[in-house]
């Protein structure tokens, strides 16, 4: 299986850190160990997942049929995402 390194970026309170949770859960990244310490931790949304993943050192990671993806800050990843705060009304101002 081939890894590519993703980076998310966007402004601050527009869901990156939830995306990187969602991604992880939805997305075959999280092993039983791994499970077992977010419930241990109290650990109840994908926000949260984020910050423990950052806090306790560990890869943030998620699969898709052809590549395992790390989430990485790297100035080259293979995929760049950007995040949007919906709820701006101003579309053009949504995301500086």
């Amino acid at each position: 299986m081939i890894t590519k390194s993703v980076q998310i970026l966007g402004d601050d309170g527009a869901g990156k850190r939830t995306l990187i949770g969602r991604l992880i859960y939805g997305c075959g990244g999280l092993e039983l160990p791994q499970l077992e310490k977010l419930e241990r931790g109290g650990i109840r949304e994908y926000t949260q997942m984020a910050n423990f993943y950052e806090n306790e050192h560990m890869k943030q990671l998620f699969y898709t049929p052809s590549s395992q993806f790390v989430v990485d800050k790297s100035k080259t990843p293979d995929v760049l995402l950007w995040v949007v705060d919906a709820t701006v009304s101003d579309s053009s101002r949504a995301s500086s």
